[in-house]
Formats: C-alpha cells, structure tokens, sequence
C-alpha cells in the first residue's frame, strides 16, 4: 500500500476504535493537537519506564503491555524518529494491521485528493522519516505547491545527478508540509559555494560575489583557488555590512587592484527602490521601509568576462539574474544560486537558468540543520 491507501485505511479503523500514540514527547504533543480531538485519543504509549503513569495533555501514558490487552479496539500512530525501530517492536507483538506512521496524516491538508501526484509519489519512499505536521498558517503552503507541480517535475527531470533530485525532492517536502529538521540532506563536506566536486577553476577566475555580507565568501573563494585569480566583483547594499566588510577586506591579504566592493543592490533595472537594512545577513528588499538604496544591472557595470556568479540576497536572486541576462548567455559563468529565500524560487529560478542556458547542467544542494542555504549550481563544464 502506499500511503493515501494507508490513510484511507486508518480513516476506516478510526470509525470503531480509538487511537494510540505511540512515543510521549514533543512530536506527540503536536500531532495530538492539531490533528485530533480529545474524544479520538485512547492514551500515548512510550518505551521510556519513566514516563509510564503519568500524563500528556490530560491522557495516560502506558507502556506496551496495555496495546497487547487493547489490539482490538486501538489504532496507533507512531509519533517519534525512530519509526522503523518501534514498527519491528510492534509487529513482533502482533499489531503489525493497526500500526501507522504519522506521515500519512498529510493527506488531511490535501483538500481530499484521491490520488498521489508525481511529488507524492517522488516523496513517499522518504518522508516516514519525519513526524512533524504542518502548523494551521502553512496549509496554505500545500495547495501552492501542488499547483506548480508541473514546473517542480520539471525542474526534477532536469537534475544534474540522483544526490540532487533526492535533495530537491526532500526541500520541497519539507517546505510544503512545513517539517523543520533537513539534517538527514545537510551537505557540510564541500562547501556552500566554491565546491570542487561540481566546478573546475582555472588561474583567470572573475568572480560576482552578490551579497558580500562580512566578506567571507570573498576569503572562500580566494581561498578555494589558492589566491590566484583575475578579478571579484562584490555588491553589499546594506551600509553597516558594507563598512564591515570594506574593513575585513583592507585587513586582509586580499590584493587589493583585484577587488571591487560596491555599496549597490542588484537587480532587472537601474534605480532606487525600497530596503530593510538590518545590519545582517537578513537584509532585503522591501516595500515596509523608509529607506531606499541604489540598484544596477549587473550587465551595465562589468567589464570582464565573468566565470563565476555566486548570489544569495535574500529573495531579490531573480531579478538580479534578469538583470545579468547578457553575461549569463555570452559568458556562461559558473553559478551558486540562493534558492530558498521564496518557496517558487525552487523552480523558478532553475527554469530561468535553463532557459537563458539551455548548456547549463544543475545541480541542487543544502547547507543547513533548517530550511535556508538550499544552493543550485550551474556549469557547463561539470566534473559530474
């Protein structure tokens, strides 16, 4: 079965029995109340001998023995990480029909769909993994996504390598069932920009570093190519990250005729336009403040051939991408793309860069314990 059936099967269960979580911690408290009402629950049930006899949210917490006594009139929802551990342990007792993962509960935000979509279908053999619901304010999320599944199967189908597509896949579950844990696709092994596996560098690099921040990805990647390079381009919008990094720049043993840093935005046209200037790396395009910065095209101000795009400006990637239209086409640079500031920056900009770059060979990777750093790279001359 997969797991629409699954739920239907729970559904019918639930008519005559009463329910059972399995696992008296913090994921069982959340599922509990959101999904629930209080006549539907039995009690929770957990390994831990110190939890049994007390009480969750006003409901016993027991420890196996009471399932045995009680198989014909329960139905259990597993409600913690190690699910395929406490599957075996409940089937070993003989409650292998009335044991669910929590997983399935997903097809209540679902608006009833009776059959699994291609990202259903992509995400089942992965999600069972993970027992957080979506909260009230991201069902939203849901039927967002499922509207754009067609440019997401896209954005699949045209995935450099299976790493990337199981990484993608699992992004997009978590951003639209709201689950917060990505440490099972954290790639901390090569580097959120500058990566050796996917690129190759050459002595003549140019770089555009959009976002400058405390200049570290400057120092990255100068560090990356053994401080042999042509030139860096950096845009830093934000006045107090700018002056921060301008002095982390002048004290290091960066050369300084090499390396420009501009206290511009980036964006599709040359103007002025509202900004949230945060003094972090949270600083962003807005139409709730006063302030207002300058904003370039990148294909008005370089001169160089460009190898190298890195950008990570907090939802702003797309527009700055348009404007780099030029550079993108002629020169094709090497690209490390923020895509996780805006949930259809998942696609959106993937399909934009293969549209510019039909050559383009993509890859996605995440770089994080939660939802940010998801980065798509882009080359035409891959080492994969």
């Amino acid at each position: 079965m997969n797991n629409l059936e699954l739920y239907e099967r729970f559904l019918d269960l639930m008519i005559t029995r009463k329910l059972v979580l399995f696992g008296a911690g913090e994921a069982g408290r959340n599922i509990l109340a959101r999904n629930f009402k209080n006549e539907e629950v039995l009690y929770f049930c957990d390994n831990d001998q110190n939890k049994w006899n007390t009480e969750i949210l006003g409901y016993k917490v027991v420890g196996t023995e009471q399932l045995i006594k009680d198989k014909d009139k329960i139905v259990i929802l597993i409600s913690l990480g190690n699910e395929a551990e406490v599957r075996k342990q409940l089937e070993e007792l003989g409650l292998k029909d009335v044991t669910f993962s929590c997983a399935i509960l997903r097809y209540k935000y679902l608006n009833g769909e009776a059959v699994q979509s291609e990202i259903e279908k992509l995400i089942d053999p992965v999600i069972s993994q993970y027992t957080y619901l979506p909260n009230a304010e991201y069902k939203s999320t849901i039927p967002f996504i499922n509207s754009n599944e067609n440019s997401i199967m896209k954005v699949y189908d045209m995935l450099g390598d299976d790493v990337s597509k199981e990484v993608y896949m699992q992004v997009i579950r978590n951003r639209k069932y709201d689950y917060k844990d990505y440490s099972n696709i954290m790639d901390i092994c090569n580097g959120q920009y500058f990566r050796r596996d996917f690129f190759n560098y050459s002595d003549c690099e140019v770089l555009i570093d959009a976002g400058v921040y405390d200049c570290g990805t400057i120092k990255d990647f100068v560090s990356q190519v053994n401080n042999k390079f042509e030139y860096i381009y950096g845009f830093e919008p934000d006045t107090i990250c700018y002056s921060k990094s301008l002095k982390i720049f002048n004290d290091s043993n960066i050369d300084k005729m090499k390396c420009t840093i501009n206290p511009y935005g980036l964006y599709d046209t040359e103007s002025e336009i509202y900004f949230d200037a945060l003094g972090n790396g949270s600083s962003a395009v807005t139409e709730d403040s006063y302030l207002k910065i300058k904003v370039v095209r990148l294909d008005d101000v370089i001169d160089k051939k460009v190898t190298f795009i890195k950008m990570d400006i907090e939802g702003s990637e797309i527009n700055a991408l348009l404007g780099a239209k030029n550079i993108l086409m002629n020169d094709k640079p090497k690209l490390a793309i923020s895509i996780y500031h805006k949930a259809s920056d998942l696609w959106e900009i993937p399909l934009l860069i293969k549209r510019l770059v039909p050559e383009y060979k993509i890859f996605i990777r995440h770089n994080s314990i939660n939802y940010s750093e998801t980065v798509m790279y882009a080359t035409i001359d891959s080492k994969v």
